[in-house]
């Protein structure tokens, strides 16, 4: 799966049409961020970023900042498995 803002375009386009609550879309979302580019263990400690440099020239880690951010503006599920 590519983190592009394309691809959260696309799916914002296929909520409106189905209408579907925003805050399903970005827990989702969220979810796949966090499997796509986060390591670590289910613990209380959370999950570090994925070292991995395609991801970082791919801009994968900017767009999942993006997307969380704007999961936070509008209500949305916070993004809880990164350590503090």
């Amino acid at each position: 799966m590519h983190l592009t803002m394309e691809y959260a375009l696309q799916i914002k386009k296929a909520m409106l049409a189905f209408q579907v609550h925003k805050s399903v879309l970005f827990k989702e979302m969220i979810a796949e961020i966090e499997k796509k580019l986060f390591v670590g263990s289910a613990d209380k400690k959370g999950k570090n970023p994925l070292y991995c440099l395609n991801s970082l020239d791919n801009s994968y880690f900017r767009t999942a900042g993006e997307v969380m951010a704007v999961s936070i503006a509008q209500s949305g599920p916070l993004p809880n498995f990164m350590r503090e």
